[in-house]
């Protein structure tokens, strides 16, 4: 599910979701993408997600035609780090430092920062974001 601009990302029940893989690549278009799967703490009311169409607690988040990610991220944590921050950043001091160079003046870009429980933080400045729910199939 492709996300409109003017939706509210951080506003879903993300605190506390434990965080199961983060991965970059770059498909064939060359440009960079983004992908961090969730699980929703149980604590949390999934509601809002049933409200957009996701009727799973594991959720995948992907950022698309990245422009610029910054990352700190601590490769030692125990237990399994959680979100526990999604920040909007506006202004935006990595889009202002991308637009100085000349670089997407006349795209939309977003920029966010996700903050986790082991003190990894990533910036992410994309243009799109979709969200799909994973459904695990399990053989008898």
């Amino acid at each position: 599910m492709s996300m409109s601009q003017d939706f509210i990302i951080n506003a879903l029940p993300w605190h506390d979701a434990e965080v199961h893989n983060f991965n970059i690549s770059w498909p064939d278009d060359g440009a960079a993408q983004a992908l961090l799967r969730l699980e929703i703490n149980p604590e949390e009311s999934l509601k809002p997600l049933v409200e957009i169409g996701i009727n799973s607690t594991v959720v995948d988040i992907r950022f698309e035609q990245i422009w610029r990610l910054k990352s700190d991220i601590r490769g030692d944590s125990w237990p399994k780090e959680v979100l526990l921050d999604w920040k909007v950043i506006h202004p935006s001091p990595l889009i202002d430092d991308l637009r100085q160079h000349g670089m997407a003046q006349d795209t939309r870009l977003y920029h966010q920062q996700l903050c986790f429980s082991g003190g990894s933080v990533v910036d992410v400045v994309f243009e799109k974001i979709c969200l799909n729910e994973v459904v695990y199939e399990f053989l008898d």
